[in-house]
């Protein structure tokens, strides 16, 4: 009696597991939960901090935070600062790409903060990188947004000035708004990030699965991510 009531039990997980899709499937996919609705997926315009813990998923700044807290490399393997502390330069990693296949340049950070202080982007947080130089003035409306001390010296190689020295910067660049920005940058489903953009179903559900062009990707241990 006792071994057919194990049976019972037994094939009955198993059927329920069947139901639900299988339990390798549901081990690799994070469900998450929203306390409301992204307003934007576009990095420069979100303000929200929904939005920002998606952005975190889907897309990557030069640095990155370490599950420790640390200060990691992200789309830039290494970065040097002047012995004024008013330049930085950031060496791009080869394999950085977007989730189309394509790399991700120096460009792109380019326009990604270009983006960040330009006023008709009218972005909530433009002032996070006020100390670059000549943002406050971009952002006032006051000066190109081309006058951004932001510059491309080659593909792999980016440099930031500052106008005075900001022992913070690099925190600074690992919020969403600072992260770079894809040719087509309204197109919000062309991700650098660990995960890409399926679907968002507003009031429902935002998809995320494994961007195989990660440059890490060998390390992300979870395909998918429902918010």
């Amino acid at each position: 009696m006792i071994k057919r009531l194990r049976w019972i039990l037994f094939a009955g997980l198993l059927g329920l597991l069947a139901a639900c899709g299988g339990a390798t499937d549901d081990l690799r996919t994070l469900q998450r939960g929203m306390s409301g609705e992204p307003e934007s997926l576009d990095p420069q315009k979100a303000r929200s901090v929904q939005a920002a813990d998606v952005l975190r998923d889907i897309r990557e700044g030069l640095v990155s935070y370490s599950p420790t807290g640390s200060i990691v490399p992200g789309i830039a393997e290494r970065w040097d600062v002047s012995d004024d502390n008013l330049t930085y330069t950031f060496h791009l990693r080869d394999d950085a790409r977007w989730s189309t296949g394509e790399p991700v340049v120096a460009t792109d950070v380019v326009r990604g903060l270009r983006r960040l202080v330009d006023p008709e982007t009218n972005a909530l947080y433009g002032g996070l990188v006020g100390d670059i130089a000549n943002a406050s003035e971009i952002i006032a409306g006051e000066a190109a947004t081309e006058s951004l001390g932001v510059a491309a010296v080659d593909e792999r190689t980016v440099t930031i000035t500052l106008e005075r020295p900001v022992p913070y910067l690099l925190s600074l660049l690992t919020h969403p708004s600072t992260f770079p920005a894809h040719p087509d940058a309204d197109n919000t489903g062309i991700n650098n990030g660990a995960y890409k953009l399926v679907e968002w179903q507003p009031a429902s559900i935002v998809r995320l699965e494994r961007n195989e062009h990660y440059w890490n990707n060998a390390a992300t241990a979870i395909d998918k991510v429902n918010y």
